[in-house]
């Protein structure tokens, strides 16, 4: 469920670049500050050097060819270690993540960052809200997961990059979904790259013609949520399916799924009375509670689901 970047992290994203300038900036000048024979450190400055604007960009395109040339500076596992001891240590996301009483939300921090996001919905699995509290003595704060797409503990010199961040809920974070799942390696869905493709469907459970569950007057038991490929067979629509366990996950919904299908009763009435009465404004009159025509669903719990619903049983 692709968002947009400027929907996630808007203007703050300049702000969180200045941020890691200055952690990089703090690191480079003690490595060029070392004159020994060791040729480790002047390589870990080349690499930053030439990589700084992809380290402190918001730009997930951008990553994997950093991933990359990590991998082709340092070959030998001990300057790999050593290398990737001290990134850990200058680009510190233990640090950045850290609940402090009374400076959360003064200074830059995990707090500060996702209280600035518009995201409002888990954007792996679309059914999960994710906000921010801090409350004004700073005793109490709440804020959603962080997930690093591309693992810290792998790519250290990602920990603090914005653009391998994805604001999530605790679940899909969580050691029963991702956990430690390499997604460089076994590829999913990036909601923030790749185009929406998986498509939700209410469908009748068992083969047998049962015309309550053709009239949608039986009961919830009786049907199912199906998520497919929009595309056709997709690797990694499959993954992210799998590792979100988001069809068990999407049962749940099948009474708010129904709900949307039974407006079809109401015929084409949401389509035809704007269209007849142009002057009115029906904005707030939408059957589905936000309008069909714009990314509104993404912020939405089960938006996705609830906009298939309803095109899948002509609704809109």
């Amino acid at each position: 469920m692709i968002i947009n970047i400027a929907q996630v992290w808007g203007n703050v994203s300049a702000r969180h670049r200045l941020f890691l300038q200055w952690k990089l900036q703090k690191l480079t000048d003690i490595l060029r500050a070392f004159t020994g024979p060791d040729m480790t450190q002047h390589l870990l400055v080349e690499f930053l050097d030439k990589h700084k604007g992809a380290i402190c960009g918001r730009d997930p395109l951008k990553l994997p060819a950093v991933i990359v040339a990590f991998g082709q500076s340092f070959t030998l596992a001990a300057d790999v270690e050593y290398v990737k001891g001290l990134l850990k240590k200058y680009l510190c996301y233990a640090e950045f993540s850290a609940k402090e009483r009374i400076v959360l939300l003064k200074t830059w921090d995990a707090y500060a960052l996702c209280a600035s996001t518009a995201l409002k919905i888990c954007p792996y699995c679309h059914i999960s809200p994710i906000d921010t509290y801090v409350s004004p003595d700073g005793l109490k704060a709440y804020r959603p997961n962080i997930d690093h797409y591309y693992p810290q503990a792998e790519f250290p010199f990602l920990a603090l990059t914005i653009g391998n961040f994805i604001p999530c809920c605790e679940k899909c974070n969580g050691p029963q979904m991702k956990g430690t799942t390499r997604f460089d390696l076994k590829p999913h869905l990036h909601p923030l790259v790749d185009p929406e493709n998986i498509t939700f469907k209410l469908m009748h459970k068992g083969s047998g013609l049962d015309l309550n569950k053709l009239r949608l007057e039986a009961d919830s038991s009786s049907y199912e949520i199906e998520l497919v490929a929009t595309n056709g067979k997709c690797l990694k629509v499959d993954n992210s399916i799998a590792t979100f366990n988001l069809i068990p996950r999407y049962q749940v919904c099948i009474p708010d799924a129904l709900a949307v299908a039974k407006l079809s009763r109401l015929g084409g009435r949401y389509r035809i009375l704007p269209k007849i009465l142009a002057k009115l404004n029906f904005s707030g009159k939408h059957p589905l509670g936000f309008n069909e025509t714009d990314d509104s669903y993404k912020n939405v719990l089960m938006g996705k689901l609830k906009l298939d619903i309803a095109r899948q049983y002509k609704v809109i």
